[in-house]
């Protein structure tokens, strides 16, 4: 039985194109930046989304203590 976090990380990354990462046009990364984006992601266990949230709120709570 598939857990429900591998069954969203699958839908979120494409079970086919683990490689495939599309961004909005006003994020310019390289295709090995590509990559290396969703190495992290797979190596940590973590979403696209959750990766984007975390830095968001580091930057914030940066921000926020200064």
């Amino acid at each position: 039985e598939t857990r429900l976090p591998e069954i969203r990380r699958q839908v979120e990354f494409g079970a086919d194109h683990p490689q495939y990462l599309e961004l909005p046009r006003a994020v310019r990364l390289s295709d090995s930046e590509k990559q290396a984006v969703m190495a992290y992601c797979r190596r940590t266990h973590q979403s696209l989304s959750e990766v984007i949230e975390q830095s968001i709120r580091d930057i914030a709570t940066a921000e926020g203590s200064s």
